[in-house]
């Protein structure tokens, strides 16, 4: 060994100690080993939620994402509220919110006659459905935007539960 460790290595036409290769090696592996060790690597995760927060509300003081309304008689009228509110720091803008009305009567299709909302647009789908579309939603960071509904069944007095879907599409 103490031979091997004496012999001469031509490379590059210099001469080099094997003792010398081996010495640079055995640094080169060990700094290899520790970097991972002594490198203070830092990971993270980060879950990115929608920025609007949809409530809903019977009173327009209690709020919360799931109201049962409870029943209604045909030809009464009552009102619920949707609240808009920007969850982020920054302002948030969107083209509009929509309101999907859908019924659990498949005999009767949902009719814009039977609902009011100051400042929006009904469309009636094909598949049975209306959409209530609002104008431009502009929130800044932290602020709310109520919108009232008016619902009348007077104009389709068939039994029937509707189901209201908020959204803002991005």
């Amino acid at each position: 060994m103490k031979k091997l460790m004496k012999k001469k290595i031509s490379l590059l036409g210099k001469e080099f100690s094997v003792f010398a290769i081996v010495l640079v090696a055995m640094v080169t592996f060990a700094t290899a080993a520790l970097v991972p060790y002594i490198s203070n690597t830092v990971t993270g995760e980060v879950a990115v939620n929608s920025p609007i927060e949809f409530e809903i509300s019977l009173d327009g003081s209690t709020w919360d994402d799931n109201v049962d309304i409870g029943t209604i008689r045909g030809s009464d009228s009552f009102l619920f509220y949707t609240r808009l509110t920007n969850m982020a720091t920054g302002a948030v803008s969107a083209d509009n919110a929509t309101l999907i009305v859908t019924n659990n009567n498949s005999a009767s299709n949902v009719e814009c006659a039977e609902f009011t909302i100051a400042g929006t647009t009904c469309a009636e789908n094909s598949d049975g459905t209306a959409t209530l579309t609002t104008g431009p939603i502009v929130l800044a960071g932290g602020a709310s935007q109520d919108i009232t509904f008016t619902v009348n069944t007077a104009v389709n007095i068939e039994p029937v539960g509707y189901i209201f879907t908020s959204q803002v599409p991005y």
